[in-house]
């Protein structure tokens, strides 16, 4: 019998990217008359010492138009605060040409500080052509010149910026730091002339693969050596043909995304692995990168820091936004036949819902540290047979408080199966059946969203 209980965890910080010193140039023109239109959506965070940026600093209007490029007078920007998020729609729809395409104009109060060493208030970008999904352009320092090429996108119209300053960076031992002030956004490069959408990049599963690096390659057969196999929707089939890639008894394979996927409430992905048995222990360890360049351990998955077979991995306390999965066979040899190959990754699906839904008013909200506040007891979770045929039991136990449940079923591509809203009184406990006899084989995934957290729990529908 398997039980989940609710809790909860604070959201952490990745630096994944290379940094970009600002350039040693003048202010630069805006050549092609597109400007921040609007602001879709903004988080602020807090300021060096912890404290709330006080409002006067959170205007988005500041960001909307030309910059003014100057220090001097009222305040003419917005500020992020550390960890903070902005989303901005621009005026038009910027090209990717020769050179920089546009210039992501910051604001430090002092000029003496306009040193990346002396106040590093660096910005991690992403660009979008819909506003849902983003690629990742970098993370910059200050003021700085994009250029969209390498990124997949011809255009751009929607911006993303993160602050990733270091908080425990002096600032001139600066207490009020902000993080990354932005003043607004130039267009360097030119209006795309043909703005058709970029319709070849797939959202919600690894498309491309790097560094697939299996352990004694010449010990797995050549049928399951393709790691082509790992990308796309997961096929969930032991049989043939085969559908998935292994890796070998300390192999790995590095599984890319189109579009990076963001941190949301709940986990995040679900990682599929293929099994002839339930009963063989194929473990693997898994790494996030934003753009490629740092690694985080992805500690928080359905197992804890080593997933076991399928399972659930939650971003949260770990990375901001992920393009790059390295997943790391940590199957222990000794427990497996003489033929085993390690852990086998069939394919990875984002679990965490859209990215967005575009045309929404904008919401302003602050990013609060601390834990959220849970009662003495944590309900309870349990569902019995797993795997079944056709047929389950699930059934919630309250802990010390009511707690209202919403309860999604979905298949592994995403499709809802059933949606259901419950209540339950303090120490409660309530049973449900479910029925999947007139549906297909395979894996499940029920979501319970409930007053403390969001679980996520894997039925096996054999």
């Amino acid at each position: 019998m398997k039980q989940t209980y609710f809790g909860s965890s604070a959201v952490a910080l990745m630096l994944g990217c290379l940094v970009f010193q600002p350039f040693a140039v003048e202010a630069q023109n805006n050549n092609c008359g597109i400007t921040i239109a609007s602001v879709e959506s903004f988080q602020p965070g807090k300021r060096r010492d912890g404290s709330l940026v006080p409002e006067e600093f959170l205007n988005t209007q500041n960001v909307i138009g030309v910059p003014q490029n100057s220090d001097a007078g009222a305040l003419n920007y917005t500020t992020l605060g550390f960890n903070g998020e902005i989303t901005v729609k621009l005026s038009g729809k910027i090209a990717n040409g020769e050179g920089p395409d546009f210039r992501l104009v910051e604001t430090t109060t002092n000029p003496s500080f306009n040193t990346c060493n002396r106040y590093p208030e660096r910005v991690e970008v992403f660009g979008s052509q819909d506003g849902c999904n983003f690629v990742c352009l970098g993370i910059f320092c200050q003021d700085a010149n994009i250029d969209l090429a390498g990124s997949g996108l011809e255009w751009i119209e929607y911006v993303k910026l993160h602050d990733v300053s270091p908080v425990l960076n002096p600032f001139n031992n600066d207490l009020s730091a902000n993080g990354y002030d932005l003043d607004g956004i130039t267009c360097l490069s030119g209006v795309a002339q043909d703005p058709t959408p970029n319709t070849t990049f797939l959202a919600g599963s690894p498309r491309n693969f790097i560094d697939y690096l299996p352990a004694n390659p010449n010990t797995i057969p050549l049928s399951r050596r393709n790691p082509l196999n790992a990308t796309g929707a997961p096929q969930n089939n032991n049989g043939t043909p085969i559908t998935f890639v292994s890796l070998g008894f300390g192999g790995e394979i590095t599984l890319v995304f189109d579009y990076v996927v963001f941190d949301k409430e709940g986990p995040d992905l679900f990682l599929t692995e293929t099994s002839g048995s339930t009963n063989y222990p194929e473990r693997a360890e898994l790494y996030g990168s934003t753009c490629g360049s740092n690694w985080t351990l992805l500690n928080n998955t359905e197992d804890g820091n080593v997933i076991t077979q399928d399972g659930w991995i939650d971003f949260s306390g770990s990375i901001y936004a992920l393009k790059y999965l390295r997943i790391i066979d940590r199957s222990r040899r000794s427990q497996f036949t003489g033929a085993a190959d390690g852990y086998d990754v069939d394919g990875v699906t984002v679990i965490n819902g859209s990215q967005c839904t575009p045309g929404t008013s904008i919401s302003i909200s602050r990013l609060e540290d601390g834990l959220s506040n849970v009662p003495d007891e944590a309900g309870r979770v349990e569902v019995f047979p797993n795997p079944f045929h056709g047929l389950t039991q699930l059934q919630l136990t309250a802990g010390s408080a009511d707690e209202v449940f919403e309860l999604n079923l979905n298949s592994i591509t995403g499709q809802r199966v059933s949606s259901e809203r419950v209540s339950i009184a303090a120490g409660e406990s309530l049973q449900r059946s479910i029925d999947l006899s007139a549906f297909n084989k395979g894996i499940y995934i029920l979501e319970l969203r409930g007053t403390y957290g969001v679980e996520t729990i894997k039925l096996i529908n054999q």
